[in-house]
């Protein structure tokens, strides 16, 4: 499963014998506990939180921000 798939073109039967799963009841508990430690959680890394500061640089680098600064002074 290390090379790229276009699972878009491909049907449910060649997607579910490449997963190697049951369409009806998933993954057995074992599989998937060992599909976790080989391929890590299935979960999102978030990105960290911005600060104050570069959100109020980001406002004030809009150029609409800008224009406006512009028209009241």
């Amino acid at each position: 499963m290390s090379e790229k798939k276009n699972w878009h073109q491909m049907n449910i039967e060649e997607i579910r014998g490449e997963l190697k799963t049951d369409l009806r009841r998933g993954l057995t508990k074992e599989e998937a506990e060992k599909r976790a430690r080989e391929y890590g959680p299935n979960a999102l890394k978030e990105a960290p939180p911005r600060s104050l500061f570069s959100m109020f640089l980001g406002q004030m680098t809009d150029i609409l921000v800008i224009i406006l600064l512009v028209a009241a002074v």
